[in-house]
């Protein structure tokens, strides 16, 4: 019978037309009579009062339970059936005696401090590393097991950490070392007591955890039952329970049936349930009573108990739930976590449908239901956000296409986009910070309207943006920062104690959206909404998680998998230009060793032929640099392009589609708009770092064209066929020489330059007769003729040459003459002037065979008349040997020039026409002087010529002290003239410029 309750109680709970069975109604009235006859150990009178259970409302319903009715753990009962269930259950447990311990076996105050001290002891012995850092940064005290130095309420602020850690953390000596030395600090405290026993029991599972065979498990067991029975005493009012005796009542039960002590326990979790009938945790622990006898059916009555408080209060949503419980491992992934892993939770999530309170509410019509599934499924569309595409780069599969013209403007146009992309993820995300700065206190004006640069930034992208930034509220700002700081510190002291209702508070000043776990959905009207919204939120976050930190893992091995690939390329490049390097370096010694051997042997050093061997080693460096950086680019480009279009960009979209419908389930439009912010800016970070590490793939590497190295490869050849012919014609001269040498030596000629000739020339006898010259020697004897000191003596106008070598050798002539007649007459204030020449060479062997022979006769006039003047001539010149003529030529020429002031006008023209055909020129000159009379002078001159071409040429010059430079002057003429000696007069001068220009002619 339950606890308060009679036989007539209990019918009027039932609903309309339901009645007991004769034999759950005859086993109540049995219980009923035999309540508290048979316990032992504690008597019933040590037990607290228990209040009655609340009455159960009259369910008034004409018609029957619908299956919507369901049952939460799935037995199919509906409430009717639920009810009787559960009190079939009760009379069955009130109907057996409680086996409760004694209390003459709950140990002693010293026993239990002695046990704390041994256990501490071998708990620090086996203390790693991490284990002791942790221990002595919260342990920063000497523990004491003797129960003289209490610290009631450093013990209260450490329960929490030794449950958490009891809880949480997979190191079992660290957790017994805590837990034994937060109970010495408070020896009478319930919770320390307790805590010590689970910290023991759990310790134990895990060091046993290979072999948890019961003899294992014994000691830690036994340890725990003395905590728990010492803490249930420590939670006793006298000889009564107290609200403070249920969590070590429930730890104790737990432990038996562990240890398979199954009356005991149940005993004492009956007693846990007269001490809170609501408690989830002793129906639990009945529950696992009834399973350990297989009885399934008893232990869903008991977990069917409407009026349990379970976990997140009446009306959980057991289905949404268990789909969160799914990817509990994966709510917290740090960033380094596999890939593998934030796939998997993404997988997990997006299987699961988005919640609302529509699908728990079993009253709400299935139409109604069906609307608002239809509005979340299709909010957005999917596929509404579309990741940016790359194919303007990875069109371009190899290096050398993309190093070409239009390759690299399609690298500046993407990079231009990604400055775009990248201006508007940083104005969203400034945008974020100003505003949390702004809810903090913080006024900051940035002088550039942010929402303008992020749905506008081509706008902003050339322009120079200097803003004037201003900042207002530092005050609020700063006792903002102080008030926090004080929260913070309460924080840390309510975790302590269990209350984290001050750290969520200040999670909600630094996210609104935390803001949703503070509320208690009993305070609403809408209860269901409230639950939902936690639900959302923690979908929401999760989510939320799980593709940020999927993206960031994407991120950094795609660019950490290009930069490796960069690394290697750059790795291998170093080696190759170490390469090249070396054979540069041979070359330049072969090349140089090569000029000096040509020069010491008289020998042309083929400088193209060489050029060109340089070049050839540019071009294998080129080839094998180029295949080197062709795999980089391909491997680089490769790994961006695959990665992106099969996992990032389809997972970036999705993260959109998939987060964008809970942000649109948060009630409050403020805080939905700033999470939507926040997951945009979430996404253009991802993307502004993934579409860098593309343009790193396709821009890091370098295509070798030939022409790179400098080189002109149609000049070099050029050279080198030059080279060719002067190579081939400098042998036929050499061959030429050999052939004039050996005919020389056959006709038994001593060479001039050699040294016997000149030995033998050196014994030699001169003569003058009158206008005859003569020198005999023994290899030469020469005869001249000369009449120019006749001309001059008599002012003749004609003057006579001749002269005549004979070899003493091999008896060969060569004669030479030559006639020279000119007239010169002035004429008012003009002159005439006439000149006609002749020269004659002849040779001939030693038999007087003519060789070699050449003919030249010219005639030339002209005249001066002041500042006019014209000149007229010509030529005619034959040679030959004897084959006859071999060279022939006759030339006309004719010049004139006029000079006006400063200005100098001449002109003139030729012709020429011989066995090289005609060849002509006609050209012009203006030639300007000028002074400023300071000191500075120059001339500029303009020539034009039908052979020459054209040019401009000129030269300024500056007088240093004109004055005294004049004196100098004189001064220097005067000893020129008196001495004859050739000074220089142009020390007085500064050439300030001078300069040509030419533009020849073809």
């Amino acid at each position: 019978m339950p606890p308060g309750f009679d036989l007539e109680q209990i019918k009027k709970m039932l609903p309309p037309g339901t009645s007991l069975p004769p034999e759950i109604v005859k086993a109540m009235q049995q219980a009923s009579g035999q309540s508290g006859s048979e316990s032992s150990g504690y008597t019933p009178e040590t037990l607290v009062p228990i209040p009655p259970a609340p009455q159960y409302s009259p369910v008034t319903r004409s018609s029957p339970i619908t299956a919507a009715d369901y049952s939460p753990f799935g037995s199919g009962r509906d409430e009717g059936q639920r009810r009787l269930a559960l009190i079939a259950v009760e009379t069955e447990l009130n109907a057996k005696p409680l086996l409760l311990p004694d209390p003459n076996s709950v140990p002693s105050v010293e026993y239990m401090l002695g046990m704390a001290a041994a256990m501490n002891g071998i708990a620090r012995q086996k203390f790693r590393p991490e284990d002791l850092s942790d221990y002595t940064a919260i342990v920063n005290w000497v523990p004491r097991f003797d129960g003289q130095s209490p610290n009631r309420p450093r013990a209260k602020e450490l329960s929490l950490a030794v449950a958490l850690a009891t809880n949480n953390f997979a190191r079992p000596y660290h957790n017994i070392a805590l837990a034994t030395a937060v109970f010495a600090l408070d020896p009478a405290s319930t919770s320390a007591a307790g805590n010590m026993g689970a910290a023991i029991l759990s310790a134990g599972e895990m060091i046993c955890e290979k072999s948890p065979s019961p003899e294992a498990l014994a000691p830690y067991r036994h340890d725990a039952e003395s905590a728990f029975l010492y803490a249930i005493r420590q939670s006793m009012k006298g000889n009564l329970w107290s609200e403070a005796s249920l969590v070590p009542v429930i730890n104790l039960g737990n432990l038996c049936i562990d240890m398979g002590r199954l009356e005991e326990a149940r005993s004492l979790f009956m007693v846990a349930r007269k001490i809170k009938p609501e408690s989830w945790d002793a129906a639990l622990g009945l529950a696992a009573y009834f399973l350990a006898l297989n009885k399934r059916d008893k232990a869903l009555a008991i977990l069917e108990d409407d009026n349990l408080d379970k976990p997140l209060g009446t009306g959980l949503p057991i289905k949404k739930n268990k789909s969160l419980e799914k990817s509990d491992e994966y709510a917290d992934l740090p960033p380094e976590a596999p890939e593998e892993k934030f796939e998997k939770g993404i997988e997990i999530m997006a299987a699961e449908p988005v919640m609302t309170s529509a699908d728990f509410i079993t009253q709400l019509d299935q139409s109604e239901r069906n609307k608002m599934r239809y509005f979340i499924e299709h909010l957005p569309p999917a596929g509404s956000y579309q990741a940016p595409s790359i194919k303007k780069l990875t069109q371009y599969s190899t290096l050398k296409v993309i190093s070409g013209p239009q390759g690299v403007s399609a690298l500046k146009d993407f990079s231009e986009m990604l400055s775009v992309f990248s201006l508007k993820s940083f104005a969203s995300t400034s945008n974020r910070q100003l505003d949390w700065l702004s809810d903090m206190g913080l006024k900051i004006d940035p002088g550039v309207d942010m929402d303008d640069v992020a749905k506008n930034p081509q706008k902003y992208m050339d322009k120079d943006m200097d803003p004037n930034v201003k900042v207002t509220g530092k005050e609020e700002f700063l006792e903002m920062m102080n008030q926090m700081r004080m929260e913070a510190n309460k924080a840390k002291l309510d975790l302590a104690t269990g209350n984290t209702a001050s750290t969520i508070t200040i999670a909600g000043k630094l996210d609104p959206i935390n803001i949703i776990l503070q509320m208690n959905p009993d305070d609403y009207a809408d209860p269901m909404n409230i639950i939902m919204q936690k639900m959302n939120y923690t979908g929401y976050n999760r989510k939320n998680h799980l593709y940020e930190g999927y993206l960031h893992s994407l991120n950094k091995r795609t660019y950490d998998q290009v930069t490796e690939i960069i690394t290697q390329c750059n790795r291998k490049m170093e080696e190759l230009i170490k390469v090249r390097d070396a054979e540069q370096e041979n070359f330049e010694k072969r090349k140089e060793a090569a000029e000096k051997e040509a020069a010491e042997s008289g020998n042309s050093f083929r400088e193209a032929e060489w050029a060109l061997i340089g070049h050839a080693i540019h071009v294998r460096f080129f080839n094998a640099a180029n295949q080197i950086q062709e795999t980089g680019f391909g491997s680089a480009t490769n790994v961006v392009s695959t990665t992106y279009m099969r996992r990032f960009k389809p997972n970036v979209e999705a993260y959109y589609y998939d987060v964008i419908r809970h942000i649109a389930l948060i009630s409050d439009p403020d805080v939905r708009s700033k999470e939507e912010a926040d997951m945009r800016n979430s996404i253009y970070q991802a993307l502004t770092w993934y579409l860098n590490t593309v343009l790193v793939a396709h821009g890091s590497f370098k295509y070798h064209d030939e022409w790179d190295c400098g080189c002109n490869l149609e000049e070099l050849l050029a050279a080198r066929e030059a080279e060719d012919e002067a190579l081939a014609q400098e042998e036929n001269e050499r061959l030429a020489r050999n052939k004039q040498a050996k005919a020389v030596f056959d006709s038994g000629e001593i060479p001039e330059s050699s040294q016997l000739f000149k030995k033998l020339d050196s014994f030699v006898d001169e003569y003058q007769l009158g206008l005859i010259k003569v020198r005999a020697s023994c290899a030469r004897t020469t005869i001249e003729v000369n009449t120019d000191w006749l001309q001059k003596a008599f002012n003749l106008p004609a003057s006579f040459s001749y002269k005549s070598t004979t070899s003493e050798f091999t008896g060969a002539t060569t004669r030479n003459a030559g006639l020279s007649v000119g007239v010169k007459k002035e004429i008012g204030n003009g002159e005439v002037n006439a000149n006609v020449n002749l020269s004659v060479s002849v040779s001939s062997d030693g038999n007087g065979v003519v060789k070699d022979y050449s003919v030249t006769a010219g005639a030339d006039a002209g005249v001066s008349v002041g500042k006019y003047t014209a000149s007229a001539g010509g030529q005619v010149s034959i040679s030959g040997d004897q084959g006859g003529i071999r060279d022939y030529s006759v030339t006309a020429s004719a010049n004139s020039s006029v000079k006006y002031g400063e200005t100098t006008v001449s002109g003139g023209a030729s012709v020429s026409y011989g066995s090289k055909g005609l060849e002509t020129d006609f050209s012009a000159k203006v030639t300007q002087d000028f002074s400023n009379g300071v000191g500075t002078e120059g001339s500029a001159s303009f020539e034009a010529s039908t052979k020459r071409g054209c040019s401009v040429s000129g030269d300024i010059n500056q007088t240093i002290n004109p004055a005294g430079a004049q004196v100098q002057k004189s001064d220097v003429d005067k000893v020129k003239k008196e001495s004859g000696l050739k000074l220089n007069t142009d020390f007085y001068k500064k050439e300030l410029w001078s300069g040509k220009f030419e533009l020849k002619s073809n």
